[in-house]
């Protein structure tokens, strides 16, 4: 288990430090899509899921019950699981997009692209916890200079259709977070 933890740490201080070497690198290791989300993005994406149960039950204060508790877990279960199918979906979706913009449909680069891009943004959820630090979640941003960088290498996008590319996941991802958000939510009370 320490091993692991170790390699993932490494992993993501390379990938914000050093993003051209560490797409190379992504580029080169072999894996599948559910060996990625279990290895890399499932410990991941707890960060923004706890850290909004923490700021929740910090702003309820004393004045919770088990009915709140339970309801804030199954929210909690609810987004995870949804956040998970999220990439997952992206990732298909990509490597669908990915001829239109001269780029290479490869669902095992897409899927890495996606995964690895987003890992500023559940990073920076963590300042959510502090209202002084919120701003810092903007750091989260960072995830998308990732997909930037990521497109040449691990889907060899032109130069000159990188930044559509780009722009079109980027849309892409912000409405199918949307659509799960608001679907995941109402899910919960039916």
């Amino acid at each position: 288990m320490l091993k692991w933890h170790a390699a993932m740490k490494q992993r993501i201080y390379q990938l914000l430090t050093e993003p051209e070497k560490s797409w190379r690198l992504i580029k080169s290791e072999s894996t599948t899509p559910i060996q990625l989300l279990k290895g890399y993005a499932a410990p991941l994406a707890l960060v923004p899921i706890i850290s909004s149960a923490i700021k929740l039950l910090l702003v309820r204060g004393h004045s919770f019950n088990w009915s709140f508790l339970f309801d804030l877990a199954m929210t909690g279960l609810a987004n995870y699981v949804l956040l998970l199918a999220a990439l997952l979906f992206s990732g298909w979706i990509v490597s669908l997009l990915a001829p239109y913009f001269g780029s290479k449909g490869d669902l095992l680069a897409a899927h890495k692209t996606v995964v690895y891009s987003v890992t500023p943004v559940w990073l920076a959820s963590i300042f959510q916890l502090v209202p002084r630090l919120s701003g810092l979640s903007l750091l989260g941003f960072y995830g998308a200079f990732l997909l930037y960088t990521a497109l040449p290498v691990m889907l060899e996008t032109p130069a000159d259709r990188q930044t559509g590319f780009a722009a079109a996941i980027i849309m892409f991802a912000l409405g199918v977070m949307m659509f799960l958000s608001i679907g995941g939510a109402g899910a919960l009370y039916l």
